[in-house]
């Protein structure tokens, strides 16, 4: 049945992109850029906050990159091999680890990983529990705090990943697809644990997805425009209160400049509002259904050589 519903979600994506104008990771720019290096140190880095569920997050990766092919169209403009690390902070915890990545055409992006994580006991955080029919909404969170339930601990994440992306003329659009298996040390026979920032219960020891697609529309090299569907599904054991989230809302961002391979480049606000369609209780349960999730980010990338 797990299996099953992978299938279903990786064929859905890929129809998607298929039929629709896909956008590079960053608004890419009216004029071509020149050829990459053929060998880069690439980074990047994100900072990032919301509300509802509240986050503070930093993500830095940092790769060595290859290129694979010459460039020679749409299709092999860039192309590479690469390693690298990562290294994820927010008051709540930290994560690090190697990856290994591959983007055999310019339109699709191939990578894996594993993480260790480290919770630091802060911020209510981490929560488990012996049922995947435990109430998590933001007021059970806080009380169980207030009853000292929460604890530091550590976990490993292992992580698969692929983005597939299009663009022509103006639209464009790109559907980035997770897979992550998550390995916790919790509390002796507890089988789920809360994940702040996907907002949602997560298997002690299991598998879980989360897609993020958007479609854009770029007038020129500074504005972005567009709309982005999340959605999380997180394979609990059964009876499980809610398995998956769906939320929708659009996005807008501003890239101040673009120097391709420049050490400091695509500086980028973005600000993305976006309404639950499906989750256990921010839908009209425990929170009014108008309340989005609202996120402010800023981030840039850069070459060191």
């Amino acid at each position: 049945m797990y299996l099953r519903v992978v299938y279903t979600r990786l064929r859905s994506m890929i129809a998607v992109a298929a039929f629709t104008f896909c956008w590079p990771a960053v608004a890419a720019a009216q004029s071509d850029p020149p050829p990459p290096p053929k060998v880069r140190v690439y980074y990047r880095d994100v900072l990032a906050a919301r509300v509802n569920p509240l986050g503070l997050i930093n993500d830095f990766r940092v790769s060595v990159r290859r290129r694979i092919l010459e460039p020679g169209g749409a299709l092999t403009k860039e192309t590479f091999v690469g390693v690298g690390t990562s290294l994820v902070l927010s008051p709540a915890f930290f994560r690090y680890g190697p990856f290994v990545e591959v983007q055999p055409l310019s339109i699709l992006t191939l990578a894996a990983g594993v993480e260790a994580q480290g919770y630091f006991r802060t911020f209510s955080q981490l929560q488990s529990f012996p049922t995947a029919t435990a109430a998590y909404d933001d007021e059970t969170l806080s009380k169980n705090a207030e009853r000292d339930e929460h604890y530091a601990t550590t976990a490993t994440v292992a992580f698969l990943e692929a983005r597939l992306q299009f663009k022509v003329g103006p639209v464009a659009a790109r559907s980035a697809m997770r897979a992550l298996h998550t390995a916790v040390t919790a509390t002796e026979g507890d089988v789920a644990y809360y994940d702040q920032i996907l907002d949602i219960l997560v298997p002690r020891d299991g598998w879980l997805v989360t897609n993020d697609a958007d479609v854009l529309v770029l007038p020129n090299q500074n504005w972005i425009f567009g709309v982005r569907h999340t959605f999380t599904h997180s394979f609990l054991p059964e009876p499980a209160t809610a398995n998956e989230t769906h939320r929708l809302g659009p996005l807008i961002g501003y890239r101040f400049f673009d120097t391709p391979y420049a050490m400091f480049n695509q500086p980028t606000l973005n600000l993305l509002a976006q309404w639950w369609l499906v989750h256990p209780y921010r839908t009209g349960a425990k929170q009014p259904t108008a309340l989005p999730l609202i996120a402010l980010a800023f981030s840039f990338n850069g070459d060191f050589l």
